[in-house]
């Protein structure tokens, strides 16, 4: 039978509807179209047909009267089971809202039920009064127990007895008998029952009037409990960013001291928490049975606190605290001043051999990483020189003055590389200027895997942040100082610059036979002889550019736009004279100035080491510039200093148009000096030509 109706329907009692359509629903097969005169499609029950009117309207209940109809003798007799699909308008809320037969489901919600407005402010599991206790493997029924609650509204709230609001490990949590919330404040009755699978902290996970939290139930070791079972919380290490949701797998918690029956795990088991936002749950399904071992363990949640965040956590009647450190991100602080210095380059020596400006394999075996061995090296203490470099570095800062409370922190930049990394001591008092404050970073193992074919140009890349207050007392401003760490499979050719980043570099100057080794001094590295500005090397006399622009973009800033007729490959520029002086540490010409230079004794560099080979500087074993000397502007073009100074161009120049004289910027060393100018040499003088990455 088809049905049209024209009608507007009369309004009726709620729950005098819902009994009358779920009575008819058995056995009522009528087709029917309200609103139109269209009969009804064969494939459907009911059509609404209107192009003037605005809508469907549901039932408009508000969040207490929506409880108190699902309390109902009515409700709980004929809908509960039937009524799966019913639907109303939440005006609490202001959500559509429907029954799952068991729960209402808020449509704005994230799918658990709890809408955007819960009926509850908090609930407090930490003040569970009296402290539930069981005992592993003997069933309980623990009742009596009040859980504090704070209401969001003056609407009543009805709870449901017997309602399931969480289980875990063999224990559930329920509402202890019919009750409605009327106070704004006030207890829950809850009962615990159930037979606990473990022993120690069962963290139970509960959810009611939209607030979800843990409900901490001791567990008592039964008979069949394994004895001296300990777990190892010191061992694991994590760093989270203040506000900032994570979800850390892979983390490992060592046992030891099994002695009993196995001890059966489940996959996002609470072990912990919440606390101050972060929990401990267990990381896919485990059954524990070697006498020792390791527990896959996540760490989830959004910390809410600064500082270590200290989460109890219990398996199998064992328990400890594991502590994560909450930082805000440190790239956001400003910037400070020390020595911050620790291995900047790691090189895994897999592949790109003699490719991608990489140098030779065999060349690079001397630097090569592998990340999974963890012995901590400290690359100015005791264990500098051990080869392979391991995945496992020490970083040292020592603040420019007196400071206090000195931490660390890191924010990858490309790639996840770090894994985490623990401080030496606690820096938290005050500091004198120049102390030692250290750092452990812990890479990730996977990395030997992660970046076979990174080459310089798309390298992994992580910044390593000093933190500390700029009072010795505390009072002070926060600041931090930067160190930039590049992973890659390709020679580690570059330095650190003043301002804790990494300057990349060729391996070998332009001329030179790549396949070379660009780490051991050979005459065969000192490679051509370039004329300011020009695009090929060579010498003619009073050769050279006629525009300032021609390597460079004529700005003098640091990071400049490649010119025209620079001569390095594409990725490549000429340096410019403050890129060379960031690797020194010494100050620059200002634009336009001539005969001016600055320079620095290789002792007294701040950043970096610079070591005399007797024809070069090898710069903390990741960078060796040989003494190629340079040509003298004259009718030969003279060779002068080979073997004794080093003579590189800068991408910046001065043109004086009266005197037709030309400046260019350089970088110059020798035994006791290092240095970079504007003077001495002009445009048709000849040096040498290192390349820096261009980005």
């Amino acid at each position: 039978m088809k049905t049209t109706i024209f009608t507007k329907p009369c309004r009726h009692h709620l729950l005098a509807m819902l009994a009358v359509l779920l009575s008819l629903s058995a056995n009522l097969k009528a087709q029917v179209t309200i609103g139109d005169g269209t009969p009804p499609q064969d494939f459907s029950i009911l059509e609404i047909v209107s192009n003037e009117k605005g809508g469907l309207r549901l039932p408009h209940l508000t969040a207490g009267q929506r409880d108190a109809l699902q309390a109902s003798t009515q409700f709980q007799t004929e809908i509960v089971g039937k009524g799966k699909g019913l639907t109303i308008y939440n005006t609490t809320s202001n959500c559509i809202e429907y029954w799952n037969s068991t729960k209402w489901i808020s449509l704005c919600s994230d799918g658990s039920g709890n809408s955007n407005s819960p009926a509850l402010a908090t609930i407090g599991c930490d003040k569970v009064s009296p402290v539930p206790s069981v005992t592993e493997g003997v069933e309980a029924s623990l009742t009596g127990l009040s859980l504090p609650y704070t209401k969001t509204s003056s609407d009543n709230v009805a709870l449901l007895g017997n309602a399931v609001l969480g289980s875990q490990s063999g224990l559930s949590v329920l509402i202890d008998g019919n009750q409605t919330l009327t106070a704004a404040s006030g207890n829950i009755a809850i009962k615990v029952v159930g037979t606990a699978t473990t022993s120690g902290i069962i963290y139970l996970p509960i959810t009611v009037g939209g607030q979800t939290c843990a409900i901490a139930i001791t567990s008592s070791a039964g008979s069949g409990t394994p004895g001296g079972f300990s777990l190892d919380c010191a061992s694991v290490y994590t760093n989270v960013i203040w506000g900032t949701s994570v979800n850390i797998v892979g983390r490992k918690l060592p046992y030891s001291g099994k002695t009993g029956g196995d001890i059966s795990l489940t996959d996002g088991q609470i072990l912990g928490g919440p606390v101050d936002g972060l929990s401990i749950l267990v990381d896919g399904a485990q059954t524990l049975s070697a006498a020792s071992g390791n527990i896959n363990i996540k760490i989830t949640g959004t910390p809410m606190n600064l500082g270590t965040i200290s989460i109890p956590i219990s398996v199998g009647g064992a328990s400890c605290e594991i502590n994560v450190t909450s930082a805000t991100d440190p790239s956001t602080i400003t910037r400070g001043t020390g020595i911050f210095t620790g291995k900047a380059c790691f090189d895994i020596a897999f592949s790109n051999d003699k490719e991608n400006g990489c140098a030779a394999l065999t060349s690079r075996e001397s630097q090569k990483t592998n990340f999974i061995l963890r012995v901590p090296q400290d690359p100015i203490g005791n264990n500098a020189t051990l080869r392979p470099y391991t995945g496992v570095q020490v970083y040292t800062f020592k603040p420019s003055g007196n400071v206090s409370n000195v931490r660390f922190g890191y924010k990858h930049t490309n790639g996840e590389s770090i894994d985490y990394m623990i401080p030496k001591a606690d820096y938290s008092g005050a500091i004198m200027s120049g102390a030692e404050c250290k750092v452990t970073v812990y890479y990730k193992e996977s990395l030997n895997e992660d970046l076979k074919g990174l080459t310089t140009l798309n390298a992994y890349t992580v910044e390593i942040y000093a933190v500390y207050n700029d009072s010795p007392d505390g009072t002070g401003m926060d600041k931090s100082v930067k160190l930039t760490a590049r992973l890659q499979d390709c020679a580690c050719c570059g330095a650190q610059t003043v301002d804790g980043g990494w300057l990349a570099f060729r391996c070998h100057n332009l001329g030179v036979d790549e396949t070379l080794d660009p780490f051991t001094h050979s005459d065969a590295l000192y490679g051509s002889f370039y004329q300011w500005g020009l695009k090929k090397s060579g010498y003619t006399v009073g050769g050279g550019a006629t525009s300032v622009t021609a390597w460079g973009d004529g700005s003098w800033d640091e990071n400049q736009t490649k010119g025209p007729n620079d001569p390095c490959p594409t990725g490549w520029k000429v340096p410019s004279i403050k890129q060379w002086a960031s690797i020194l540490g010494c100050e620059t010409p200002n634009k336009g100035e001539v005969n001016k230079s600055f320079s620095v004794a290789p002792e007294d560099v701040i950043v970096n080491t610079w070591k005399w080979t007797g024809k070069g500087y090898l710069v903390n074993e990741t960078l060796y510039l040989p003494a190629a000397g340079h040509l003298v502007a004259n009718i030969s073009g003279t060779l002068q200093l080979q073997g004794e100074g080093l003579s590189y161009w800068g991408s910046d120049a001065v043109w004086n148009n009266t005197a037709y004289t030309s400046y260019a910027s350089q970088f110059g060393a020798g035994e006791s000096s290092l240095g970079v100018s504007t003077g001495g040499m002009g445009f048709s003088s000849g040096y040498t030509v290192r390349c820096v990455e261009d980005n």
